[in-house]
């Protein structure tokens, strides 16, 4: 029991160490104890609510939530 729960934690820190892996862009999404998100980028600091999320995350995928208002 103690050797898979070292392996799994091994594995996850391998899937979440993005220090040691390039990358172009990098979010930040903290949830508030007020209940609302706030959402930080590089350029930009969002406030949202719980059902803005999913739709803002989806155009940071896209490279398109710079040109929305």
């Amino acid at each position: 029991m103690k050797k898979e729960l070292q392996k799994l934690r091994e594995e996850r820190k391998n899937l979440w160490d993005v220090s040691s892996k390039p990358h172009k862009r990098m979010i930040e999404l903290k949830e508030l104890e007020d209940g609302t998100y706030s959402m930080i980028g590089f350029a930009w600091d969002l406030t949202l609510k719980k059902k803005e999320v999913k739709e803002a995350v989806d155009y940071w995928l896209k490279g398109k939530l710079e040109k929305q208002s």
